[in-house]
């Protein structure tokens, strides 16, 4: 039995491709291959450049569009007031922060990337988002089971026992056909004096209530910080920071954020920017 051997690694197979006409006319056929590098530009064709750009567009817009390795996260940081202003930090973790906007609702607030949404509230606003658009009319059992003061969204840091977190409570503030104005209810002293000594700290709820600020921020909205310290039938301290506002349909949105007192000094650098970003737009 005859057998072949080969010098170059397709010196049998390049062999059988016939050259162009030009080199055939001139009597200059190409030399054997030597490598495989070699054999493909012989024998084969390399990717076009438009191919090849398509290509490495295709792979950065996955790396980018997935924030793979926090190669996003780490562009949008060094400009992270132009990507707020695009509100890119809906689905990028900008500067340590997500932002949380309800289209619905008409409102948006900051908070730390690593926190996460309260699955029972958000369980509760789909079914409710769900119910508003049912064709059967909700009962009136449904009606009333439903809290006024209950959070619509709340946010916390994975795996605490809820002392830690911020919140966003929606009220229908109307009465008596009259259009609800945060300005009505008085200055910001007024208000942070009524909320703590008639509903936070109200006679008779073993709590004690002190408050630290309370001012009017630019858009018209009041900003209260304070304290409340329980004594029965839990002993607790926690430090408050809320801002009250209202909107066009007469509605009151509150947005809180409340820590242990004792982790304060150490989370406001972070939670503060929170409460300063609550915006509502209706």
């Amino acid at each position: 039995m005859r057998t072949s051997t080969h010098r170059g690694p397709c010196l049998h197979s390049c062999r059988a491709f016939r050259p162009c006409r030009t080199q055939a006319a001139a009597g200059n056929e190409p030399p054997p291959p030597s490598g495989p590098a070699d054999t493909v530009l012989w024998g084969g064709t390399l990717p076009s450049r438009r191919r090849a750009f398509l290509g490495t567009l295709s792979a950065s817009g996955i790396a980018l569009g997935g924030n793979l390795g926090g190669v996003t996260s780490s562009l949008l940081n060094t400009q992270p007031a132009a990507a707020r202003a695009l509100r890119l930090d809906c689905l990028f973790p900008v500067a340590g922060y997500l932002r949380h906007i309800d289209a619905g609702l008409g409102f948006e607030f900051l908070h730390p990337s690593s926190w996460l949404a309260d699955q029972t509230l958000a369980r509760r606003r789909a079914a409710a988002v769900e119910a508003q658009s049912s064709l059967d009319p909700p009962s009136l059992a449904q009606r009333q089971r439903r809290s006024s003061g209950e959070p619509v969204i709340a946010f916390g840091p994975p795996g605490s026992t809820g002392e830690e977190n911020m919140s966003v409570v929606v009220q229908d503030a109307n009465a008596y056909g009259v259009l609800f104005r945060l300005q009505n209810l008085g200055s910001p002293q007024q208000v942070a004096d009524g909320l703590l000594s008639n509903v936070i700290a109200r006679p008779g709820s073993n709590k004690t209530a002190s408050l630290i600020s309370a001012t009017e921020r630019r858009d018209g909205s009041y900003q209260l910080e304070y304290t409340v310290e329980s004594s029965a039938p839990a002993v607790w301290k926690r430090h408050f920071l809320s801002v009250l506002t209202g909107d066009s349909t007469g509605r009151l949105l509150t947005f809180t954020v409340q820590v242990p007192a004792e982790l304060w000094t150490q989370s406001e650098e972070t939670l503060r920017p929170c409460a300063d970003s609550f915006a509502v737009w209706t």
